[in-house]
């Protein structure tokens, strides 16, 4: 079970060894992990699944400068803005901007920490969270939401005991839960992911659903959505584990000529 978090381990680098090595492994492939941990290119799959996106654009440091940031925002959108590393995650190097001034400052700190940033539109809406289990048959567990009441999600409100409350089952219609079940599952098939991985939407005030992100090993922490999402849906988490790992050993039984699910 490669419970590693972030580059070099959830960006499918640990997945790629253990293929090469042929060791069965729980969670995606190293294609869906490289994908999923790159935020432009899993929008870029995203959108042409006719699923909503956040609006945003990428910028690789060697194109850098405030003036081209600046330009970009102008034409793309307007403030206020979130710019992230577009290869991490946990709220790592993440900051709001509002005006020019801390645009460039939020650009140099998410350069910081990457090569390249993304730079996205407030979406006014909740965070809205699908836990999924599956290979070719696929499972989802009650959504669950943060309930941050508009303020940053930072690390810190993440992880351990000031970790910010996750509500699950989220507060949310019978109809907003089918559909977010619908986009969850297209999220997670167009990326190519198996065994597990938690797909988030912010969810607005006129029922629509904004992609904005998919983990591929998502947080499996006391604290953590995963976990909490399937023990509201009657799945404690050591059947979820035993559940992973059926699912690693189904598929590798089919990468080597036998039947999977």
């Amino acid at each position: 079970i490669p419970v590693f978090h972030g580059p070099k381990g959830e960006d499918g680098m640990i997945a790629a060894l253990l293929e090469t090595l042929h060791i069965p492994y729980v969670g995606c492939g190293y294609g869906a992990g490289s994908i999923c941990m790159h935020k432009g290119w899993t929008k870029q799959i995203v959108v042409h699944h006719n699923v909503p996106i956040v609006p945003y654009f990428t910028m690789n440091r060697s194109a850098f400068s405030p003036e081209k940031l600046l330009q970009d925002i102008e034409e793309h959108f307007s403030y206020p803005i979130w710019i992230k590393p577009v290869h991490l995650g946990s709220s790592i190097g993440v900051s709001r901007a509002t005006t020019p001034e801390e645009a460039i400052q939020s650009a140099n700190h998410a350069f910081s920490f990457d090569d390249e940033i993304i730079v996205e539109k407030e979406i006014d809406g909740r965070h809205i969270e699908f836990s999924i289990l599956g290979n070719n048959s696929v499972q989802i567990a009650l959504p669950g939401a943060i309930v941050n009441h508009g303020a940053f999600v930072a690390y810190d409100k993440k992880y351990g005991a000031g970790a910010m409350e996750i509500r699950a089952p989220a507060a949310i219609s019978e109809t907003e839960a089918h559909i977010g079940y619908e986009r969850a599952e297209l999220v997670y098939r167009a990326c190519g992911c198996k065994g597990l991985a938690r797909a988030d939407f912010f969810l607005d005030k006129d029922g629509c659903y904004w992609f904005n992100e998919i983990n591929p090993f998502p947080g499996c922490t006391d604290t953590s959505a995963f976990p909490k999402s399937w023990a509201a849906s009657g799945m404690d988490f050591s059947q979820v584990v035993d559940e992973l790992v059926a699912l690693g050993l189904h598929r590798r039984r089919k990468s080597s000529g036998g039947n999977g699910v």
